[in-house]
């Protein structure tokens, strides 16, 4: 059962939804996560938070098992819900079905906190509303202490069926992969794939993802130190941004006085010229390319601009490193300056040994008037940052419970962090999360097929004005189709983004191409092909185009040429493929495979052969198109004499080929000549008792006279029996009783320890 908790929340942060935007945000009705792998794995804690600014209800479930749960909970209130173990992601580069889905009736915000002991992190969570398809990773290398040895890790979150992805990792992988190694996998609905790095020393950092489909990616860490020389040690977990809600200008703030804080600031672009200027105005220029970062320390505020779009984390340190001995490792993405909203609403705990709770919040500086926190003007200081001041913050230490900021001019956008005695915790949730780096201007569509225009913008903050670049027709719709004349045609379409809040203007255009639907052709049909080859799909080369197969188990690829290695029975069926020109798909085109499976066949399991015996084994696979055995003889069936190894190779009516294989082991069954009499007299004829034995593994002889008393004993088989008294004085003519035990082997050529007796009569 979901548990309800007013005291106990390590920090909630509910973004209220405004009624000035309906910008993409952390409040939704659908979320997607997973929780990775923990340095306690097996025994730490997971638990998801859900909040709502109205009543509501929903569901929480992992579709992939058995787990599913209802909820309620009411405004301005919190619930917590307890996850079962195999919530937790363990592992690396392999799918795994447990994934996590929350559903609800209303915008809820949903937080996700994994801890053990002292050992915890949180994130918030964002919902499908706010995705998209391409990230990059912020992790931090691991370290070897005291739990055991932590690594960077991150994990991918599947929410629709036979999504593509493609991943490229900075640094070596559990699984072999290397740094620069890229490898695509398929994610169904509700699946997860975790990468993990093997070794604390190894930093995924700057890892770049891609999909077709939206889906969801968390990142962080198992057991990290920060910086690597702090004696303090915490797990990392946050939600990563999707590339195109990422901005160009950001404002950092320290967590505590004198205390440096750790920034990452990374690059989807090449050349990007990072300026970082701190409150003191001392200025530090960077060029970041594409996938690297930047790291540095610093304890008091800067403003970050770059050139083209970043991201930037901030971590907070160890307590060991900190200016009052409070504070562990966390980590924070933080949001854009360009990011703002105008009403969020937080929650601040004493969750554990959180003993000072705080928020910062940011906005424009001509701005901060308009600002009330919990219904009342800031009397606190602002402080002005930025290269023309025009950006303000100010962090305020605040009690245990919920908090309300609303700004009634542009927005603001705000975090909360809390310390304590080897704890902490940081969260940047009050924001935006427009995809204000996407250009909205599709590539084109088909003849007769209205174009579909959709800025993705919140309309009450930026205004838009479109040029489709035919008949002089503008619009100021933020989303319209319009229908160019059923003839092709070139287009070039411009869309005019008006900032109301940054008084900023820019621009985006495409030249959009409108095309006849075309056929495409493709390979003919492949009526048989052998299981374990190597199967190649293709289609014909159309100008301009893209393509997208799709097949049996959920077989996609965007190749011309797609190609399934080491392919199965069961991935026979029917291939389809489209191809699609400047947004306008071709009719689909298949091709209808049938694997055959490789023939089985056996010689029979491994052996022993007795050529003691002359009698041939005939070893025989089968019916077969050929043979071809490892003698070079090409015959149906091989008699076999010798011990040794023998195999065959085959092929049937398909040609596909099958192989078996079969060895003998040389190997009599054990055999005795015991003689019924013997006279040692000295002629040198028959003059010793001589047990003759073959195949024996080792033996024992022993020689009695009438009266039970022994007279000779052996376990040489070379040491015959002379006619002695136990080698001493001659023995009297009679019968003598003889017992051999021996080991040695059946008829199969299975080891057998045996007896056998009888009577030896002694003549002179």
């Amino acid at each position: 059962m979901y548990k309800i908790h007013y005291t106990i929340l390590l920090i909630i942060i509910i973004l209220m939804w405004s009624q000035k935007t309906t910008a993409q945000s952390n409040a939704g009705t659908d979320f997607w996560l997973s929780f990775m792998q923990h340095i306690d794995s097996g025994d730490n804690e997971m638990l998801v938070m859900i909040t709502a600014t109205k009543n509501t209800s929903g569901t929480i479930s992992i579709p992939g098992n058995s787990f599913r749960q209802s909820f309620t909970v009411q405004a301005n209130n919190v619930i917590l819900i307890d996850m079962p173990r195999y919530a937790e992601t363990v592992g690396s580069e392999r799918i795994t079905n447990n994934a996590i889905h929350v559903t609800s009736r209303d915008p809820v915000s949903v937080y996700m906190h994994q801890y053990h002991g002292f050992r915890s992190e949180a994130t918030v969570v964002l919902p499908v509303t706010s995705l998209s398809t391409e990230y990059y990773v912020m992790s931090y290398t691991g370290i070897d202490a005291g739990a055991g040895t932590g690594t960077s890790e991150f994990i991918i979150v599947g929410i629709e069926d036979e999504t593509i992805i493609e991943y490229t990792v900075t640094d070596d992988t559990v699984e072999s992969m290397s740094r620069g190694d890229t490898r695509t996998i398929t994610l169904n609905e509700g699946q997860t794939y975790q990468v993990r790095a093997p070794s604390s020393s190894d930093d995924l950092t700057g890892s770049f993802i891609r999909g077709d489909k939206v889906f969801n990616v968390f990142g962080g860490s198992s057991w990290s130190c920060v910086p690597r020389n702090c004696g303090t040690y915490d797990n990392l977990l946050e939600q990563m941004n999707p590339i195109d809600t990422w901005g160009s200008r950001y404002v950092t703030i320290p967590t505590q006085p004198s205390t440096n804080d750790v920034f990452r600031i990374l690059s989807a672009s090449d050349n990007n010229r990072v300026t970082v200027t701190n409150q003191n105005g001392d200025v530090e220029d960077f060029t970041i390319n594409r996938g690297e970062f930047i790291e540095y320390q610093e304890n008091i505020s800067t403003f970050i601009e770059a050139s083209s779009p970043v991201l930037v984390a901030q971590y907070l340190i160890g307590r060991q490193c900190t200016s009052n001995s409070e504070g562990d490792p966390s980590m924070v993405i933080l949001n854009s300056v360009e990011q703002i909203r105008d009403t969020i609403t937080m929650y601040n705990s004493s969750f554990q040994n959180i003993s000072q709770n705080y928020i910062s919040i940011i906005g424009r500086t001509d701005d901060v008037n308009n600002v009330t926190f919990d219904g009342a003007t800031i009397t606190e200081a602002w402080t002005p940052i930025g290269v023309s001041e025009e950006f303000s913050f100010v962090t305020l230490l605040v009690g245990v419970g919920s908090h309300t900021i609303i700004s009634e001019g542009c927005g603001v956008i705000a975090s909360a962090f809390g310390l304590g005695d080897a704890e902490s915790y940081a969260y940047a949730g009050g924001a935006s999360f427009n995809r204000i780096n996407a250009n909205p201007i599709p590539d084109g569509e088909c003849v007769g097929v209205p174009l579909l225009l959709q800025s993705g913008l919140p309309p009450g903050r930026y205004n838009v004005t479109w040029d489709v670049g035919h008949n002089g027709f503008t619009s100021q719709e933020h989303e319209f189709e319009y229908a160019y004349p059923e003839e092709e045609g070139e287009y070039n379409v411009t869309v005019t983004i008006d900032d109301l809040c940054f008084n900023e203007t820019s621009m985006q255009d495409k030249t959009v191409r409108m095309t006849f639907r075309q056929d495409i052709d493709v390979a003919p049909d492949i009526p048989f092909i052998c299981e374990g080859e190597t199967l190649e799909l293709e289609v014909f080369d159309l100008e301009g185009a893209t393509y997208l197969w799709n097949g049996p188990l959920d077989f996609q690829s965007e190749d011309q040429i797609a190609t399934i290695q080491n392919i199965r029975p069961d991935m026979s069926g029917i291939y389809d493929v489209i191809g699609i020109v400047s947004g306008c798909k071709t009719p689909t085109n298949t091709i209808a495979v049938d694997i055959k499976a490789t023939p089985q066949l056996s010689l029979g399991r491994d052996s022993v052969i007795c050529k003691r015996f002359g009698n041939p084994i005939i070893l025989s696979p089968g019916n077969w198109n050929t043979y071809e055995w490892s003698d070079g003889s090409r015959s149906s069936n091989l008699s076999v004499i010798e011990a040794g190894a023998y195999a065959v190779t085959i092929t049937d009516e398909f040609n596909c080929v099958g192989e078996s294989s079969v060895t003998f082991e040389a190997r009599c069954p054990t055999t005795f000549y015991i003689p019924t009499v013997f006279s040692p007299n000295g002629d040198s004829i028959n003059d010793e008792f001589s047990v003759e034995g073959f195949d024996v593994i080792s033996m024992e002889l022993v020689v009695f006279d009438r009266w039970g008393i022994e007279v000779f004993r052996t376990r040489d088989h070379e040491n015959d029996w002379d006619g002695k008294m136990n080698g001493l004085s001659a023995a009297a003519e009679g019968y003598y009783a003889w017992m051999l035990t021996f080991t040695g082997y059946d008829q199969e050529g299975l080891e057998i320890t045996d007896k056998k007796s009888g009577m030896v009569e002694l003549m002179r």
